[in-house]
């Protein structure tokens, strides 16, 4: 298969008409890289290429649509966020195992044939118009670890940006980690002013589209047990949901860093008071149903750590119905 500037005009990006978003998400993507490589871009189209195309799609829709040009005779099946690559002649494909393992693939054939390199958030080197000649290629990839990601979270108070430019970074970054095979955002429910609590939440709902729009995984919580059992709303109701320590309850304090107070020190449950954990459990139920783009909820804190998979809407399941929202969770207390 040739790709040229004179040949670009002719190409069409195939992607069947039910893809889902990080699918179509990476045939745009495909599309733009290479109209900035050869200086036009070529066609996205939903209906099979009569010319030359780049077929992309799931292993089972492109041996569909195309035979045996695409039959996994030689191999093995695709695991996670996998992906195949085949060239044959006129024709390119590029499977993955999942939505997210074709955003890979359309981003490892870039890099691969193009020379296209992404050396950071903001950093690439996008070659101008080499020509590419592939009559046969076989490429396939799987990841070595399930998850792997970066850490997010409301700009803190070392930061010299804005909440805009902060949330401007984190879009460069979450773009640069599916460049660089990263499936995985944490996003810290957490933040070391009381008075910064209200914003994490809506921060966290201004940078998911572009988590979804990637199909990266989500997962909230991390050092977060004060967000479900937040002093500055709780102690004054239930001192008791802390913990006793020398014959004494602590609540927030002022520390002598101004932080509101002291988290390390202060901040332990009552682990004999069962309403902590029904406090703890209702509040993440609550918070999937304001979020439900969340697929994972952690709540950690020292030496214990309680985690929930949320089933969002791609159909994951598990033991526990929520209230209201028909949700199914799962929570699991471990040390």
């Amino acid at each position: 298969m040739r790709f040229s500037r004179d040949s670009i005009e002719d190409l069409a990006i195939f992607l069947p008409k039910d893809s889902l978003p990080p699918v179509r998400f990476a045939a745009q993507e495909l599309c733009r890289y290479l109209g900035l490589i050869y200086g036009s871009p070529p066609k996205v189209t939903t209906e099979v290429p009569s010319t030359t195309g780049v077929f992309l799609g799931g292993p089972e829709e492109l041996k569909h649509l195309a035979g045996e040009a695409f039959h996994f005779r030689d191999a093995d099946p695709l695991f996670a966020d996998g992906f195949h690559i085949r060239i044959r002649r006129d024709r390119t494909f590029i499977a993955g195992a999942s939505a997210r393992g074709i955003i890979f693939g359309v981003y490892h054939f870039l890099e691969s044939l193009f020379g296209v390199r992404f050396f950071g958030p903001g950093e690439e080197l996008i070659p101008e118009h080499p020509t590419v000649d592939e009559e046969r290629l076989e490429d396939h990839q799987e990841p070595a670890l399930l998850l792997r990601g970066m850490q997010f979270g409301i700009p803190d108070d070392e930061s010299d940006l804005t909440e805009d430019e902060a949330l401007e970074a984190d879009i460069e970054r979450i773009d640069w980690m599916a460049k660089a095979g990263l499936n995985h955002v944490l996003f810290e429910l957490f933040a070391p002013r009381m008075a910064d609590f209200p914003k994490i939440e809506p921060y966290l709902e201004r940078l998911s589209p572009y988590i979804l729009e990637r199909g990266l995984v989500l997962e909230c919580g991390h050092h977060d047990l004060v967000y479900w059992v937040f002093p500055g709303k709780l102690w004054p109701l239930h001192p008791e949901y802390y913990a006793l320590t020398a014959g004494e309850r602590k609540g927030p304090r002022e520390s002598e860093d101004g932080l509101g107070w002291n988290i390390f020190g202060q901040l332990s449950v009552c682990t004999s008071n069962e309403h902590v954990a029904s406090e703890v459990s209702r509040g993440m139920h609550l918070f999937l149903k304001r979020h439900p783009q969340v697929d994972i909820l952690a709540c950690g804190w020292t030496m214990e750590e309680v985690r929930a998979s949320a089933s969002s809407a791609r159909g994951r399941t598990s033991s526990l119905r929520q209230p209201h929202t028909g949700k199914r969770t799962t929570l699991v207390f471990g040390r």
